[in-house]
């Protein structure tokens, strides 16, 4: 897995900034400029009320790689919450 520590979760007209994490798996997206990303998130506790599973966030990387993705597992982990994340899946729901 590939660490990083200055990504951005985007939700809706608000953003969490400064999320460190891992990435799973980062490759481009077919006739997109978005990636599909999965991996892993790291955020205070205090943002836990911001969050929702399965909910369509637009997670930005550092480096301006950006995709739409889905939180799939919230956990605590040391005074922190661990957040698994998927690409968004495309299928009706």
């Amino acid at each position: 897995m590939q660490a990083f520590h200055h990504g951005e979760l985007l939700i809706g007209g608000m953003a969490l900034r400064q999320l460190c994490g891992e990435l799973e798996r980062q490759e481009p997206a077919v006739n997109s400029t978005n990636w599909l990303l999965s991996g892993r998130l790291r955020f205070p506790t205090e943002h836990e009320s911001h969050l929702e599973l399965q909910r369509q966030y637009l997670l930005r990387m550092e480096d301006g790689r950006e995709g739409l993705v889905e939180l799939t597992r919230l956990a605590p982990s040391n005074g922190d919450l661990l957040a698994d994340f998927r690409p968004r899946s495309t299928r009706t729901r």
